[in-house]
């Protein structure tokens, strides 16, 4: 199907499936009493930028700012003084949320067509993990909406688009800047030229030069982050959990957020589950009854 009509049918099933749901979790989300525990540590900050009078010679606030991205970090600076941070934060979320459902449905839609970009946008909106994670608009928001514009980058096989994700990651969510830089470098040194999409006509030493730049400038962006947190003592190991406790069982962090970390096919094959499960109510119970027979 080509035209416009079709993703407008597409948006609009859509709508008419995860609408009512949207609206109510944007109209909890608007409620200023409402936040993401998360929020109370890395947005509070920034209100010192809305008002100089908040929060004088606080450690805690400046320790959180000098490991923060530099995007991130300018994002809320500049909009500080404009919008309230416990307002903006929860605009980034759903924005976010809004550029990753579009990134995986322009992914699909090249890979599959409409069915196949209405499939994946809908198993994005029918897992919680996705909102969750994006909630409170923290650094973690961002990398979503990078990972899924890269799927569409490959799909349309643009190489210079996933070096601007790159750099974006650099300075809004690194881990996901070194996943799409993986994907890069492996797109560029591993698969075959007709593969390579625009870059199928790159020579080896293009192709090197292209991925140094983009490491570079990576690097330069990521440089104010690790300059400021070098100021503060070194990340604590399971070995310090004896004389810090709190960074044990029972503190700050849940088992899958702490040493030891479980293996990556272990981790990975239930972030995968977490993001095809849906949430909420089945859409046909005794379909979902059927298949989750024995489950429980």
């Amino acid at each position: 199907m080509k035209g416009w009509w079709p993703w407008v049918v597409v948006l609009g099933a859509l709508g008419i499936v995860y609408g009512p749901a949207l609206a109510m979790h944007i109209g909890r989300g608007v409620d200023p009493q409402v936040f993401n525990d998360d929020a109370r540590q890395q947005i509070y900050p920034f209100f010192r930028y809305a008002d100089s009078s908040l929060f004088p010679n606080d450690y805690i606030g400046d320790y959180y700012l000098d490991n923060l991205p530099i995007g991130f970090r300018a994002l809320y600076t500049i909009s500080a003084p404009l919008i309230d941070p416990a307002v903006s934060n929860k605009i980034v979320m759903y924005l976010m949320l809004l550029i990753t459902i579009l990134g995986l449905g322009v992914a699909a839609n090249r890979l599959g067509g409409k069915v196949a970009a209405w499939a994946a946008m809908s198993l994005a909106l029918g897992a919680s993990l996705y909102i969750d994670r994006m909630g409170g608009g923290l650094p973690r928001a961002f990398g979503f909406p990078i990972l899924a514009c890269a799927l569409a980058a490959l799909a349309y096989g643009r190489v210079k688009w996933l070096a601007a994700l790159v750099c974006l990651g650099a300075c809004f969510y690194p881990i996901a800047g070194v996943l799409v830089g993986f994907a890069t470098t492996f797109l560029l040194l591993l698969l075959p030229a007709s593969d390579r999409g625009d870059a199928k006509d790159w020579d080896l030493r293009r192709r090197l030069g292209f991925l140094a730049i983009v490491a570079g400038a990576s690097f330069f962006l990521l440089l104010p982050t690790i300059l400021g947190s070098s100021r503060y003592a070194p990340v604590l190991t399971a070995e310090d959990v004896a004389e810090y406790p709190e960074a044990g069982p029972g503190g700050r962090y849940a088992p899958d957020s702490r040493a030891p970390y479980e293996s990556f096919f272990d981790s990975a094959s239930k972030a995968v589950a977490r993001g095809l499960v849906g949430a909420g109510k089945p859409w046909v119970a005794p379909v979902f009854e059927w298949i989750n027979a024995g489950e429980s």
